[in-house]
């Protein structure tokens, strides 16, 4: 090379890193703005197979919520049939109990529509014994006439622990239990019993765990904490509960059959993600349309043209997003309210309000009626600074946390009346111990983009 060429080339050189713009050394940034971002990331001029799956905006795979058809290997349920459950099944002539209707029930449900290779039925008692129920199509009528020995009393943890042992990975288990823990001594009240419960979930990271709450009159013994018997109890309603566990596809079948066939009070889950989340900006309805902006044709996700973003410019718009395949507790207003956040590494935002779609509808603009219907919630945002150069990307988050039912559904003695009143004692000790298994996880997110160009 001469010394002319030479010179030339290191010019250029010189040139591009100045100008920080130059193909040669940033082709990444395919839309040439001087930032690699999620468009640079994904869009390319290959051919791609499989286009439908693709996101034209980004170039990116779509990552939708997916519900799988995966075949259950083993379900089994497990009742526990110890001394503090018998007060849920009294052997009372023409009267059942609450119980003893919803769950006959449920068991029913669970022979006739449940689509697993083997169904097994238990009755669990004694931290030891495990009793088969004899008949698949039986174990219904045997709930509703309570024909069975009761036990003394199961170890909370050692229940949860030998039935999670019990767990293959195409296997889901339930276990019905009013949940009660009443240790051999008192002194294993402090700690132990969350940090147990956290490092069995911890050791299987897969399994998801929905629980659904019900309650039901109750006629005999009460066994306190500190396994006190009350007798003749209890003239409020007493909780209990049903625990599914197993990988999520499989738990969600039987989530699907609970939340159809079943009245249950209160439903948490934990261990469940749902990826990318369906939605899209609204081009009119919950804006400033005193603001210059505009949504980009045919990408529902980007805001291109938004100028002077600042805390005097502040630039306000409205997300829809389709929340219907999640379970109820992730569509709650509240919990939204407290768990969804938006994250950028480069600009500021906050959530100013979420509507549901009947709250949102008199707001809509004639443009967006159509479209809005697709959406179950709608959320406000108001970005107010965003860094040079004036792009971003965000992200629409929900973070995972226990709902409020727990802390109202808990109680940390259950020695008088009133403490035990249709509350179950350490419950929120149980249930915190396994979520703080889950604890850093987000459930969904939804990455849009806003930017001052013209993309």
């Amino acid at each position: 090379m001469s010394k002319v060429g030479f010179g030339k080339w290191l010019m250029i050189i010189v040139l591009c890193f100045g100008l920080q713009s130059c193909w040669l050394f940033t082709n990444n940034d395919t839309d040439y703005d001087n930032v690699n971002d999620v468009i640079d990331n994904c869009i390319s001029s290959e051919p791609v197979e499989n286009a439908d799956l693709i996101d034209p905006c980004t170039g990116c795979p779509k990552d939708t919520l997916k519900i799988t058809s995966d075949k259950i290997n083993n379900l089994n349920v497990y009742l526990e049939i110890s001394g503090s459950m018998k007060g849920y099944m009294p052997k009372q002539t023409g009267r059942s109990t609450g119980f003893q209707k919803q769950m006959a029930s449920l068991f029913s449900w669970f022979v006739t529509s449940t689509e697993a290779k083997n169904k097994n039925f238990y009755g669990i008692k004694d931290d030891q014994t495990t009793l088969e129920f004899e008949s698949k199509d039986d174990v219904a009528s045997k709930i509703s006439r309570a024909e069975f020995e009761f036990g003394a009393t199961t170890t909370l943890p050692d229940l949860v622990e030998k039935i999670i042992k019990k767990t293959g990975q195409e296997d889901v288990s339930v276990i019905v239990s009013d949940f009660l823990y009443s240790p051999p001594n008192v002194l294993n009240l402090e700690g132990t019993l969350g940090v147990r419960l956290r490092e069995m979930f911890l050791k299987r990271p897969e399994i998801a765990l929905s629980v659904y709450a019900f309650k039901s009159d109750y006629s005999g013994k009460f066994y306190t904490v500190t396994n006190q018997v009350i007798t003749n109890c209890c003239n409020d309603k007493r909780p209990y509960y049903v625990w599914v566990l197993g990988k999520q596809p499989l738990v969600a079948q039987l989530d699907r059959l609970i939340g159809e066939k079943m009245k249950f009070e209160e439903e948490l889950h934990i261990g469940k993600t749902y990826g990318k989340m369906e939605g899209e900006i609204l081009a009119q309805s919950g804006r400033d349309m005193n603001a210059y902006w505009q949504r980009k044709s045919d990408c529902p996700n980007i805001i291109t043209e938004a100028k002077n973003i600042s805390e005097e410019e502040k630039l306000l718009y409205t997300i829809g997003l389709d929340l219907s395949k999640l379970p109820k507790q992730h569509q709650n207003l509240e919990y939204l309210k407290n768990n969804l956040v938006v994250r950028s590494s480069n600009s500021k935002s906050n959530i100013t309000k979420i509507y549901t779609y009947k709250d949102f509808e008199s707001k809509l603009a004639k443009e967006d009626v159509v479209l809005a219907k697709k959406y179950t919630h709608f959320v406000e945002i108001q970005t107010f600074s965003v860094d040079t150069p004036n792009k971003t990307t965000l992200s629409l988050e929900l973070q995972n946390s226990l709902p409020t039912w727990v802390e109202t559904w808990n109680t940390e003695s259950d020695e008088t009346d009133a403490e035990r009143n249709e509350k179950t004692v350490l419950l929120k000790r149980v249930i915190s111990g396994i979520q703080e298994a889950h604890e850093n996880e987000t459930l969904f997110s939804y990455p849009y983009i806003i930017t001052a160009s013209a993309l």
